[in-house]
């Protein structure tokens, strides 16, 4: 009886586009209060599955074969492509609940760089104002986009760059670099 029904979880996590293509959630996701339902409570989903697969229904995200999911949680990713970005504009717009940051570029190299510009668009529309700073919702047709920032960058500070010190290796120094023989060079840290 019990394999006839559907198992439950609320959260939808997204896995990042691009190689390697595993699913790992968030540390937090594992841990829990109720260490019983740790790993259970969310599911996985590659952006194939969700471009294809995936629709809005009473609010809930739907599977065709009856899983829902309250809301979806984005990778910790600064880039996505229009195409997948596209879809998850429908999907807030027609009532899903989307957790994560605005992306800001594209990891693709397809339509460069109008597929960047074209990104910024989608998202500047989806999250509007919501910078996961000072706003950290905001509500795009019948859904809504939450996104609050773990980086707090105060833009008076300078940002340290820890490679402004380091000296790198490359090949012998005393030849000019269209002297230097071809093949398979390797960077080290001194």
């Amino acid at each position: 009886m019990l394999r006839r029904g559907l198992p439950v979880a609320d959260v939808l996590f997204l896995s990042a586009e691009g190689a390697p293509h595993v699913f790992r959630p968030p540390s937090g996701a594992v841990r829990g209060s109720l260490p019983d339902r740790a790993g259970y409570n969310f599911d996985g989903c590659s952006p194939e599955t969700l471009l294809a697969r995936v629709s809005v229904r009473d609010g809930m995200l739907v599977l065709p074969d009856g899983m829902s999911y309250r809301l979806m949680v984005l990778p910790e990713r600064e880039t996505m492509t229009p195409a997948l970005l596209g879809r998850i504009r429908d999907l807030v717009r027609d009532g899903a609940v989307v957790v994560g940051p605005r992306p800001t570029k594209s990891p693709s190299l397809t339509n460069h760089p109008q597929c960047d510009a074209e990104v910024r668009s989608i998202a500047g529309e989806v999250w509007g104002a919501c910078d996961g700073i000072a706003s950290k919702e905001h509500a795009y047709g019948k859904g809504k986009v939450v996104w609050e920032s773990t980086h707090q960058i105060d833009p008076e500070k300078p940002q340290p760059n820890p490679l402004a010190d380091a000296k790198w290796i490359w090949h012998k120094a005393d030849l000019p670099l269209h002297q230097v023989p071809v093949g398979q060079r390797s960077f080290r840290r001194c």
